[in-house]
């Protein structure tokens, strides 16, 4: 990006000056300053200039509360892969719904079924995880993304490509959204990426969503997190609060949650095999250092520092959590909190509902590395 805002600087002073310097003048005059035409150009140099994103997804999906914001945010920063800043909301009709791809539909409805509001929302408002915390709490960041841009980048790959199947859909689109985040610190012609990561909550919790995830992306990788449902269940409960939702306030219907989408990590790992990694929420908060080091070899990538500090575009960010953060990294104080939040009558009856599905679930997540070898 910088070299970009170089290039521009260097054509808008080169192409405006308003005439010959004066006799004994040590520097070019001002350009003629517009910023309709510094727009225009700046949109040319980036339709001009664009970077392929055609790397398989990997998909990161579970119930909501328990950890998949904070792994998309550690994977942010990673040289050799694309890292989707926000949740994923290509799903359609909802963010959960794996989206149909029908090839008859044309790229007009490609776009407008794919088309992420949040990226509009953050290019005016900023980009932040943490909306409803305190202003003193909220970690808000500039978002350069530019919309029109984007559907411009998406139209014009689509014209020179001509996709004949919905992954090469899903490639034009994520070249449009990664090349229209202006200021997007990892993206460059000459970082050999692997894939591109998102998170998305829920989706998991479809089978069907997976099935025709892995059909699109035969190359693709899913992982999901577990979370101790006791632990989930206090931070989903002061969450829903939070965002004044209530349809969640009973305890059974709470857990429903949390035990669908248990039940369907366990059915697509027996599915999918090695295309899918299990985690454990302690491990990824206890021992990230063990868990990032395991991925990175499974997904065939370096090992770099990066992968240790959550971010967004290379800034340290502060947990999405649903009580007050101190500060930033990763936390372990999540993990034995529920302790001293719920009641023993309230353990005891989620204790009931899922110990043995819980314990299925934690049976299938992979051993990280320990501490001291990682």
């Amino acid at each position: 990006m910088i070299s970009i805002v170089s290039r521009i600087h260097t054509l808008l002073f080169r192409s405006s000056y308003p005439g010959k310097k004066a006799k004994g003048d040590t520097k070019p005059p001002l350009p003629r300053l517009h910023w309709g035409m510094e727009s225009a150009h700046l949109r040319k140099v980036r339709l001009d200039h664009i970077v392929p994103v055609r790397e398989p997804l990997v998909l990161i999906s579970q119930v909501p509360r328990s950890g998949g914001t904070l792994l998309s945010q550690l994977f942010d920063m990673h040289p050799g892969l694309h890292a989707h800043p926000y949740e994923l909301f290509i799903g359609y009709p909802r963010k959960e719904d794996w989206p149909l791809i029908r090839m008859v539909d044309g790229p007009a409805k490609w776009f407008e079924t794919l088309y992420e509001e949040p990226a509009f929302r953050a290019f005016f408002h900023g980009y932040s995880k943490q909306r409803h915390a305190e202003e003193e709490d909220r970690d808000l960041f500039p978002f350069l993304f530019l919309p029109s841009l984007q559907k411009a980048i998406f139209e014009k790959i689509v014209s020179e490509t001509n996709p004949k199947d919905p992954r090469q859909v899903l490639n034009c689109y994520f070249t449009s959204y990664f090349n229209a985040w202006l200021d997007n610190r990892n993206l460059h012609k000459d970082l050999v990426k692997r894939y591109v990561t998102a998170f998305v909550p829920r989706m998991v919790m479809n089978p069907a969503n997976i099935d025709r995830f892995f059909q699109t992306y035969l190359d693709g990788r899913l992982i999901s997190i577990i979370r101790d449902p006791r632990g989930w269940y206090l931070s989903f409960r002061v969450h829903r609060v939070n965002k004044n939702k209530t349809q969640y306030a009973d305890l059974d219907t709470a857990l429903s949650q949390w035990i669908a989408s248990a039940e369907a990590v366990i059915a697509l790992k027996g599915r999918y095999g090695d295309r899918m990694r299990v985690l454990r929420f302690d491990d990824l908060v206890g021992n990230t250092a063990g868990v990032m080091r395991d991925l990175a070899v499974w997904l065939g990538i370096e090992f770099t520092p990066s992968l240790l500090m959550p971010s967004f575009n290379g800034f340290p960010i502060r947990s999405n959590s649903s009580f007050k953060v101190k500060g930033y990294g990763v936390s372990q104080e999540p993990v034995e909190r529920w302790r001293s939040h719920l009641t023993a009558d309230e353990i005891a009856y989620i204790d009931r509902k899922t110990g043995d599905l819980f314990q299925r679930s934690q049976e299938l997540a992979s051993r990280p590395m320990t501490a001291a070898a990682a």
